[in-house]
């Protein structure tokens, strides 16, 4: 049992509670007459505000039919409400982020979305928002409804957003600015779309793979062979994708073996393999995978297409030299061509600028010092490790 408020009371603290909850008595008004699947009209908003601001000033008492959305918008229980916030129910049934994260109703999933207070957009007492409990308990028809719809997203359309993340956001409105929310979460921490890449890979669904750029980091789209300096890379590595990815289907290790093409900022186009192949192919070959041969050639190729690359653009360079440069400079001109060609033995990432400026290469090379008991794969492992043996020691 508990003792009813004063009109007044309850007036003061169901203003309180929308004023926290929602941006406006207005927006607060249309949630209730949808919520009663009501036609939002200004005269139907106008005759609601007034008897609101009536309600909140204590000069008219809630009704018995106001109290399944007062509460059902504020998500508290009745006592709470006519108490004035002297009884407090705890109410299983209200719901939150980690109850929708786990929900399979995609009528509720819509609602819940849609709330005018934008509770989806929170992060909790725990640090966690909605995608992570969705990403902790596997929901991926949830996760993929929505991306497919747009409500969020882990690689947006403008590369130029690409640094942290993929420029990852999300379009569901908020009803304040704060801190820290889901959408500053999705702008800032890659992981989650490593998480979704492990699930997408759980479920066969090589489409999402492709959509998530899986096997690429952001960095990749700042490297540029006109700048010494490497791309961070290392500070995405997720040895608990690797794993998966080391034992998925041959689709999807295909899909990561393969060498892609990324257009840099400066307009050139650069050619990369999965940037942690060595760790992959490390786990491969221990785990005596079916697959491993398949990969390694790929590996080789793309190492091989990197060994030739860097020989064309020493010509490049040596015929940029006339006769009286190679004359000044007689047996240094081999340094000469050099000079510009970097290694970082941290990132496998190699790089080098013509010098006539017309053309460059930076690029990620593989190997791998793992040994295995068959001898097919022994020969295939020493064949890349030769390439990538050949790629740290060339000279023109």
């Amino acid at each position: 049992m508990f003792k009813k408020a004063s009109d007044k009371e309850i007036g003061a603290y169901l203003s309180k509670l929308i004023d926290k909850k929602f941006p406006s008595t207005r927006k607060f008004c249309k949630a209730y007459i949808e919520a009663e699947n009501g036609v939002v009209n200004d005269e139907e908003l106008r005759k609601k505000a007034n008897r609101l601001s009536q309600i909140r000033q204590g000069k008219k008492p809630i009704q018995v039919y106001d109290l399944e959305y007062f509460t059902k918008l504020l998500d508290i229980s009745c006592e709470e409400l006519l108490s004035a916030s002297k009884r407090v129910v705890v109410n299983d049934d209200r719901m939150t982020n980690y109850k929708f994260a786990f929900s399979k109703d995609k009528k509720l999933w819509k609602e819940y979305i849609n709330r005018e207070d934008g509770i989806i957009t929170r992060i909790d007492e725990y640090g966690k928002t909605v995608i992570d409990y969705a990403l902790d308990c596997k929901n991926y028809d949830l996760l993929k409804y929505l991306m497919d719809n747009e409500y969020i997203w882990f690689v947006g359309p403008n590369e130029k957003d690409y640094s942290l993340t993929f420029g990852a956001g999300t379009n569901i409105k908020k009803p304040m600015v704060v801190l820290r929310d889901l959408s500053s979460e999705l702008a800032e921490e890659d992981c989650l779309r490593r998480e979704m890449i492990s699930l997408a890979i759980e479920n066969h669904d090589y489409k999402v793979l492709t959509q998530l750029k899986a096997r690429e980091v952001p960095t990749l789209y700042l490297a540029c062979y006109f700048a010494n300096v490497p791309p961070e890379i290392s500070k995405y590595y997720d040895k608990y994708l690797i794993k998966k990815i080391s034992c998925a289907d041959n689709e999807t290790l295909d899909y990561f073996s393969e060498s892609f093409e990324i257009e840099s900022s400066n307009k050139r186009k650069n050619q990369f393999i999965f940037p942690f192949m060595n760790e992959l192919l490390n786990e491969l070959i221990k785990n005596k995978n079916p697959h491993v041969n398949t990969v390694l050639k790929k590996c080789i190729e793309h190492n091989k297409w990197v060994y030739h690359k860097l020989q064309k653009l020493f010509e490049i360079s040596k015929n940029s030299c006339d006769d009286t440069y190679i004359e000044i400079f007689g047996d240094r001109i081999k340094q000469e061509i050099l000079r510009d060609l970097s290694f970082d033995d941290t990132n496998n990432m190699i790089r080098y600028l013509a010098r006539d400026y017309s053309d460059g290469i930076i690029s990620n090379i593989v190997s791998t010092n793992i040994e295995s008991t068959n001898d097919l794969t022994n020969d295939l492992i020493h064949e890349l490790n030769c390439w990538y043996d050949r790629i740290i020691n060339i000279e023109p």
